[in-house]
């Protein structure tokens, strides 16, 4: 059977980021930093989101916050646990994540590492390296 064109299309990254917050929650998990299982609870899903502020990073996670309940401790505990295995991960140059920031009460701010989310008013992606998109900047004196 051969793959279809979809197959070969790489995740978009959100996909990517919920993944590593996974593998981090795993690491996490198998370290002994967070319990393994919450008394039989059900465990939230990872969910990302963009945060309303840029400052916040270009993702964020409010898994903390959720796991807070079940695991009987305090979401800033989580998150902290959360973020060292995701700094973990990000050494990883495949990795989605450049950094983690974790916030009161519980939440972690991403920053990407390889397609961060665009700013309004912010240069495209396809700028060049002196960040213009257009072809027809000219310098206003002639060069030496």
């Amino acid at each position: 059977m051969t793959s279809t064109k979809i197959d070969a299309q790489p995740l978009p990254i959100r996909s990517r980021v919920r993944a590593a917050i996974e593998e981090a929650w795993q690491r996490a998990v198998a370290s002994g930093a967070l319990p393994a299982s919450a008394d039989g609870a059900t465990l939230p899903m990872v969910e990302i989101s963009r945060p309303a502020n840029d400052e916040h990073g270009d993702l964020a996670s409010n898994l903390a916050l959720k796991l807070a309940r079940p695991y009987r401790r305090a979401p800033l505990d989580i998150a902290t646990a959360l973020g060292a295995e995701i700094e973990r991960g990000a050494a990883d140059p495949t990795s989605p994540i450049a950094t983690v920031e974790v916030a009161p009460p519980g939440f972690l701010n991403l920053r990407l590492s390889d397609s961060p989310r665009p700013r309004p008013g912010a240069a495209s992606h396809r700028s060049g390296p002196g960040g213009s998109t257009s072809s027809s900047c000219r310098p206003t004196r002639p060069g030496h």
